[in-house]
């Protein structure tokens, strides 16, 4: 096997003075942004202060600067570090959810695909939690926020971001921390 190929790099246009880094199909490239969205499961009205708290306290901590930018340690949020850490309340429940490539819609109980039931529901709502949809997978109903996203999806008013992330999970004991700040998060990662 040639050193160019062992090395993990590749000849580009046919000259070995060119060579650039062959990077796995599963690395985000440059032309992809990862956003790691930390959505409270049950927000109350101190939520967004209570976030907003947080990020006080990582911008004393250096992880973030004053204006939501990366501070000298962006890397203790997130291997990698982070272009912008903020808070998204648009004050109405959202879907936050995969933009690039979509998402399916799954059913809590038998696992059956009812994306067209949950896009028909979503659009009729007036709240998250109810009347929900008639799933046709199993017959019951259910809240827009009980159905299994496929990545990961999730219905609320407000988020944490991490955009363009350098990593798709963030450090060991992040999120607990966010959870101590405003109760239990769902995990949504968003590619865009």
């Amino acid at each position: 096997e040639p050193p160019d190929q062992r090395s993990g790099l590749e000849v580009v246009g046919g000259c070995s003075s060119h060579l650039s880094p062959r990077l796995p199909p599963d690395v985000a490239r440059a032309s992809h942004r990862l956003d790691i969205l930390l959505v409270p499961s049950d927000p109350t009205p101190q939520t967004p202060r209570d976030l907003r708290r947080l990020l006080e306290a990582l911008v004393c901590e250096g992880v973030l600067a004053p204006e939501h930018g990366p501070g000298l340690h962006p890397q203790r949020w997130v291997s990698g570090g982070f272009a912008r850490l903020w808070i998204d309340a648009p004050g109405r429940p959202v879907l936050f959810a995969n933009r690039q490539g979509g998402f399916s819609v799954h059913c809590p109980e038998t696992g059956g695909l009812i994306t067209g039931a949950f896009s028909e529901a979503w659009s009729a709502r007036r709240s998250s939690t109810g009347p929900g949809l008639g799933c046709p997978a199993c017959g019951r109903r259910h809240t827009l926020t009980e159905v299994v996203g496929r990545p990961p999806l999730a219905v609320g008013a407000v988020a944490l971001v991490t955009s363009d992330a350098g990593a798709a999970s963030l450090r060991p004991g992040i999120i607990e921390r966010v959870e101590a700040a405003c109760g239990p998060v769902q995990v949504v990662l968003r590619r865009g």
